[in-house]
């Protein structure tokens, strides 16, 4: 289908519904006065595949039932998580989340230590 522009910006946003390979044909021609001035062909080719979000490999003690990973200290409130993951070229960013004490923490490094108010579980 064509579009016709008449300002010199065109942003568009498609989300694909089906995986597959598409190609997307332009064609801008710029008249000045009535007059074709150029015309300029260009395609770009979508490869749309299924993604899967990696969780990190964390050093952990033992897997709660629930399926989280369970970290043991002891005599001591803070409690540093090491990433094991490979492959950091890989990686766009780290990303993680507890809940302490009904309190969001997160942060957005490698690995992460944090100081926990009072010792005891979570």
């Amino acid at each position: 289908m064509p579009i016709f522009l008449l300002t010199h910006k065109l942003v568009s946003c498609q989300v694909p519904l089906i995986l597959g390979q598409f190609v997307v044909g332009v064609c801008v021609s710029e008249y000045r006065n009535g007059v074709l001035l150029s015309t300029i062909r260009q395609d770009f080719q979508f490869n749309v595949t299924t993604c899967e979000i990696t969780f990190a490999d964390v050093q952990h003690d033992e897997v709660a039932p629930s399926g989280q990973l369970v970290l043991n200290t002891c005599g001591n409130t803070a409690i540093t998580i090491n990433n094991l993951s490979e492959d950091e070229a890989d990686i766009d960013g780290y990303y993680w989340e507890f809940n302490v004490d009904g309190a969001t923490v997160t942060a957005n490094t490698r690995d992460f230590t944090f100081a926990f108010p009072w010792h005891g579980c979570l």
